[in-house]
């Protein structure tokens, strides 16, 4: 085992790699299993398989520290189900998987198709729209407020905590240090929600009614909150608008689509494979552990390249090409393990109710103007999308 790693001179947070990073991510997978970043002294994985053992292996990779590569906001989600490694993670865990279960999902696919066909109905006799300002970010407001049962304020001020949030996860650079204000008001409405804010019934006001009834501790409450407003709105608005994107790009793909709308869900799997909506990650490795030929020494912390490692031609065939019948389902673009992301079938569910909206009413869609990246510490989407559809 060696601890002679390839040390790369590069700033995976600065605007130039973040707006063009998978150039850098191919040298990343290119230079070993494991390397180290000299900006921020932290070691790096950027291949597939080694990726994907990383965020599987809890006991070797905690997330007891946090995820970000600051102190002070891994600080800030002490308590939350994103801090914590078994046997705390299981009872934090079941209880937002048993709010997300799949009975609950087919009660909210009406609600989401509805909202979905009349917003396409509506742009369709415009023609001209923005798939991200006019789409993709309403109707996941409008959605997950319904949803959750939060007021519209609050979900509208949850956006831009989320979008906060990503950034924050990221070092204290410009973006790190604007976004912690944004993220600390956001914790400051959570604290002063009360059950009556809520829809009755709603996810939110379960979570409210348990603070009441004694069950969950002020503190749990509002991490629970936050683990639902925060990842619920940035990360889907923008899948939404990389797909989007994606299929305005390679017009045979969506033709591919409207004769054969049952691979929209390979679709959806092939567009966060290629434009993961989550870019990077980390994690802290507990104790030593081997990855190939090197070894991560114990308290280190380790950078997981997800947008790099589904680019992967060691493990996809052709990774630079969209192609909605690979159906990459093994992606990682929503993590895995025990960590995987809870709010995953959820955002399957939105994203597949803005294409089947489209695919009834919609023949072609094309660019009708020059695309804006919203540059982020650690999430991957658009600003602005201007699309055509005939």
């Amino acid at each position: 085992m060696t601890h002679g790693y390839p040390s790369l001179d590069l700033d995976p947070f600065s605007d130039e790699l973040l707006d063009q990073p998978y150039a850098y991510c191919r040298r990343l997978r290119d230079a070993g299993p494991v390397f180290r970043l000299a900006s921020y002294d932290v070691l790096g994985l950027a291949r597939f398989d080694d990726v994907r053992m990383a965020l599987k292996d809890w006991r070797a990779f905690s997330s007891a520290a946090g995820p970000a590569f600051n102190e002070t906001l891994n600080a800030s989600l002490q308590g939350g189900v994103i801090r914590l490694d078994p046997p705390e993670h299981e009872g934090a865990r079941t209880a937002m998987v048993q709010r997300l279960r799949l009975g609950r999902l087919k009660e909210f696919t009406p609600v989401a198709d509805q909202l979905a066909d009349e917003m396409v109905t509506a742009f369709v006799q415009r023609k001209t729209f923005d798939a991200v300002t006019d789409l993709a970010r309403p109707f996941i407001v409008t959605f997950t407020g319904r949803i959750l049962g939060i007021p519209q304020e609050v979900a509208d001020l949850a956006v831009q905590a989320s979008m906060a949030g990503f950034d924050a996860l990221g070092p204290m650079n410009q973006r790190g240090i604007e976004a912690l204000p944004v993220v600390g008001e956001f914790f400051a409405v959570m604290a002063k929600l009360v059950k009556d804010d809520m829809t009755p019934g709603s996810i939110a006001w379960e979570i409210l009614d348990a603070r009441e009834r004694g069950e969950t501790p002020d503190s749990e409450t509002l991490q629970l909150l936050f683990q639902y407003l925060g990842p619920a709105f940035e990360t889907t608005i923008n899948a939404i608008g990389n797909i989007l994107w994606l299929l305005a790009r390679h017009p045979a793909q969506w033709q591919l689509l409207l004769r054969q709308p049952e691979l929209i869900p390979s679709a959806i799997n092939e567009s966060l494979r290629l434009e993961s909506p989550l870019q990077i990650w980390s994690r802290v490795a507990r104790e030593d552990v081997a990855v190939g030929s090197a070894e991560i020494p114990a308290g280190t912390r380790v950078a997981m390249f997800l947008g790099a490692a589904n680019r992967d031609e060691r493990h996809y065939p052709d990774p630079e090409a969209f192609d909605v019948r690979r159906n990459p389902a093994d992606h990682l673009a929503f993590g895995n393990g025990i960590h995987a992301c809870v709010g995953a079938p959820l955002a399957r569910l939105e994203i597949g109710s803005i294409l089947n909206a489209l695919s009834g009413k919609v023949a072609d869609i094309k660019l009708a103007g020059d695309p804006v990246r919203r540059l982020n510490n650690t999430s991957r989407g658009f600003a602005s999308l201007p699309v055509v559809i005939e």
